[in-house]
């Protein structure tokens, strides 16, 4: 039996059984996360031994698994906000994952430099790469469904969407430090435009993308009575697309990600008449958004999020 074949069985059975047992999950303590995480210790050469996968040999295909699977939970985190972008929450997300996360990783570094005595790059580095990690691992701390506007569980559900993206330029501070050549590292001035470009592209990319593809699915169903399926290919298809376009421009991908989430969720608040609409906005338009946003919410990946 080859690896490949273990690998297809594992991860079959595993969303399967999450899918089946989604419910089950639900009502522990934990998220959909923490169970693939137990799976993968059990499983791996610490325990049995079936996985023994090669960190520096196989680093290329775990980075693209690593990849695949937070890109698909940081969208289902912005699909859950369900609040108004003006919302006062929203300063919470923001003061989170900006001065917040500053302050983590300067603590964090002053334990790698002078605690673990690594150079100033690779402490700065380790801290970057550190400060991310989500408190959003328990069900009692993350959003509950789609408009949970409960202070504590909204600001950290967002800030977890958030943070992957706002660390980017941190961690290429730190490569920069260590001499690797990024982006625009040579002049201070072009490395600081390229960090704002990367924040600002990803946001208008993650926006577009995510009120493109809705906006098209809303038309093809209503206006041209055309029928659509596999609704969840469509969910996989933005990810995608909003996930390879950012990186073309060298934009932060993980955050255009989210964002296509936030806009999808947004659109879906326009068309159920939470905000005012047009009078061609009908019945048929809220139906035929709903449907969509509610099978990508069904994602097995998405569900009990915790990136």
């Amino acid at each position: 039996m080859t690896i490949e074949a273990v690998w297809f069985l594992i991860v079959g059975a595993l969303l399967v059984l999450m899918a089946v047992g989604r419910k089950i999950v639900e009502r522990l303590p934990m998220t959909g996360a923490m169970v693939y995480l137990a799976v993968g210790f059990v499983l791996g050469p610490a325990c049995i031994g079936l996985l023994t996968p090669n960190v520096e040999k196989d680093v290329h295909l775990l980075r693209i698994l690593t990849e695949a699977g937070l890109v698909v939970s940081l969208f289902a985190i912005g699909m859950y906000l369900r609040i108004e972008l003006t919302d006062s929450l929203w300063r919470l997300t923001l003061r989170l994952a900006g001065p917040a996360m500053l302050i983590t990783i300067a603590v964090m570094f002053a334990a790698a430099r002078w605690g673990l005595g690594l150079a100033a790059g690779p402490a700065l580095l380790l801290a970057s790469v550190l400060a991310p990690t989500d408190p959003v691992l328990a069900n009692e701390l993350r959003v509950e469904k789609a408009g949970d506007d409960e202070p504590l569980r909204f600001a950290l559900s967002s800030e977890g969407g958030l943070n992957d993206g706002a660390a980017s330029p941190m961690v290429f501070i730190a490569l920069a430090m260590c001499g690797v050549h990024s982006l625009g590292s040579d002049n201070p001035w072009t490395f600081a435009l390229a960090i704002l470009w990367g924040l600002a592209s990803s946001a208008i990319i993650g926006w577009a993308f995510g009120t493109g593809v809705v906006t098209l699915v809303t038309k093809l169903r209503t206006r041209y009575d055309h029928a659509l399926g596999l609704e969840g290919f469509l969910a996989l298809g933005l990810v995608a697309l909003a996930y390879g376009a950012t990186l073309i421009v060298d934009g932060y991908a993980f955050i255009a990600v989210f964002v296509a989430g936030v806009a999808v969720r947004r659109q879906e608040m326009n068309a159920t008449g939470d905000l005012s609409l047009p009078a061609r906005s009908g019945r048929r338009c809220r139906s035929s958004v709903l449907r969509w946003i509610r099978t990508s919410d069904s994602c097995p990946l998405g569900s009990g999020y915790g990136v």
